[in-house]
């Protein structure tokens, strides 16, 4: 009998840990491809960055005035019968993206999305204490690290798949054709329409899906939670009766904090990445992989937390070390000085070179000198440049370092400066995609400009690059079967293999999924 209540025990114990994994995965779905449509409201819209980032403020926003509120509606109602609710109105604010669609409406746009985090604000509330109450204590930690990687895994594949259900290989030249100011209003209206009107049947079926998905879980065997019970248990053993602010609690007060100051650069960092690649020259198209790789680092530490803590870390020293890390490494972003190439890409300022065979060049202007960063060190690289451009003016020559510009790949005007991506053969042969900045002022300004958009229709000298996304989903999708089998073998509930190895194979499993359906969405789409 004690043996039968056990095994009932456990089963109950990894079917609520699954749906809780399940709950977080959508919060994550659903929160993070707010990176790919705050860029593509600004386009579909006509909004300016200041107003796209009010998707953001609308979404997050929720959690703030909704908070408190969800915690008395969950004490009311109950945690499951809560959670449906709380899936309930995130279904509301999906459905809401269909009259917002047809009608172009923003504003419309803004409350389907406050409804989203409002309903969003009840779940977390909800599911937030079932992670620490349904196990171990010790082992909390370890479970919030599970859905943490379950969140960020969502928030990997969402702008991936939300990016290839609205974006076609043709919008480059759609969005180049309604930014060029050439378009009559008709027309352009006509063309924003088209656009936005993309997202009415993803979010119709996300709504569905969340609406079902939150009748499943009320009626599921998620046991029900007292959280009063548990605090109460809590307090006897740890005198905390005897507390009767808030501020007797500092370790909470300095929890707050550390949650601000984690979701604010969390979300900063995800939702900004796109439209900082599109200041430097990158459009949409490829800069909506950015915020998976952002993802993908944030799921890095997450596999850590479940390998290191408690067993070899404790969670304070943890708490202490990663603040520690990102302190240092939020100074290294504000005070560094160097270039760092990620994925291709890289900005400089540039100076252009024409030759008589009608090939062009170019080359990193700071390369010309090396003195510091200081009021000096700019001074005299000033003057070394200036030397540099009068000796090109009485005798020009191609500068050993100079790369070759094979193909104009886009070419986006900002305030100062053109980003100008091109395809770039250098010195040493090898061939790759840089971003170089023009500066305006140029007398030259216009010629070159000319030659650059030339240079856009041009095929480039290169051999075709063979299609190698095939050769990666059949590597991805064994590493996939891999995983997944030694993970069904680790699971305690089979216990073929050690249970150690469990979770890092799960994780590993995860990113193997993750590699596995990149590839093929870059393959569906031609890429």
């Amino acid at each position: 009998m004690g043996n039968n209540n056990l095994i009932s025990s456990k089963k109950t114990y990894y079917i609520s840990i699954a749906i809780l994994a399940g709950m977080f995965f959508i919060f994550g779905f659903v929160s993070w491809v707010n990176a790919i449509l705050i860029p593509y409201f600004r386009i579909s819209c006509e909004l300016t960055h200041f107003e796209s980032y009010f998707v953001a403020f609308a979404f997050y926003i929720a959690y703030f005035v909704m908070a408190i509120p969800s915690g008395v509606l969950l004490k009311k109602v109950g945690f499951k019968r809560g959670i449906m609710y709380g899936f309930m109105l995130t279904a509301l604010g999906a459905f809401l993206f269909v009259p917002a669609a047809l009608a172009r409406q923003f504003e419309i746009f803004l409350a389907g999305l406050f409804s989203i985090g409002t309903g969003l604000a009840i779940l977390q509330t909800a599911a937030n204490p079932y992670v620490t109450i349904i196990g171990p204590i010790d082992s909390a930690a370890k479970r919030i690290s599970i859905m943490g990687i379950c969140n960020k895994f969502a928030g990997i594949v969402s702008p991936l798949i939300f990016a290839a259900l609205i974006l076609n290989v043709t919008d480059k030249e759609l969005f180049a054709t309604i930014e060029s100011g050439t378009l009559d209003i008709v027309t352009k209206n006509a063309m924003l329409d088209e656009l936005i009107q993309r997202v009415i049947v993803p979010y119709a079926v996300l709504g569905v899906i969340l609406l079902l998905t939150g009748i499943g879980i009320r009626y599921s065997i998620l046991p029900e939670i007292n959280t009063d019970e548990e605090n109460s248990t809590e307090d006897t053993g740890s005198h905390h009766h005897t507390r009767k602010s808030i501020f007797d609690f500092p370790y909470l007060i300095l929890g707050a904090v550390a949650i601000f100051l984690h979701v604010g650069t969390q979300v900063i960092a995800i939702d900004t990445i796109i439209n900082y690649a599109n200041s430097m020259g990158m459009d949409l198209l490829e800069a909506k992989t950015f915020p998976s790789y952002t993802l993908a680092c944030t799921m890095i530490g997450y596999l850590l937390g479940i390998l290191l803590i408690p067993k070899y870390v404790s969670q304070k020293n943890a708490l202490i070390g990663c603040t520690i890390i990102g302190l240092l490494l939020s100074f290294g972003v504000v005070f560094a000085d160097f270039n760092v190439t990620l994925f291709g890409h890289q900005a400089n300022a540039s100076i252009f070179f024409l030759t008589e065979d009608d090939r062009l060049w170019v080359m990193d202007a700071r390369g010309l000198s090396n003195h510091g960063n200081g009021f000096l060190g700019f001074a005299v690289g000033t003057m070394e440049t200036q030397a540099f451009l009068r000796r090109q003016g009485r005798q020009p020559f191609i500068p050993n370092r100079a790369d070759e510009i094979l193909k104009v790949l886009n070419i986006k005007e900002n305030r100062s400066h053109y980003a100008v991506r091109c395809q770039v053969r250098h010195p040493d042969t090898h061939v790759t995609r840089f971003t170089y900045l023009l500066i305006k002022g140029n007398p030259d300004e216009d010629m070159l400009l000319r030659e650059l958009e030339r240079r856009k229709t041009w095929e480039n000298a290169l051999e075709p690059a063979g299609n190698w996304n095939l050769l990666y989903i059949l590597l991805g999708g064994l590493a996939l079967a891999a995983c997944v089998t030694m993970c069904v073998l680790s699971h305690p509930a089979v216990a073929v293999m050690s249970g150690e190895l469990y979770f890092p194979c799960m994780g590993a499993s995860l990113a193997a999924f993750c590699v596995f359906l990149y590839f093929i969405i870059r393959q569906r789409r031609g890429e």
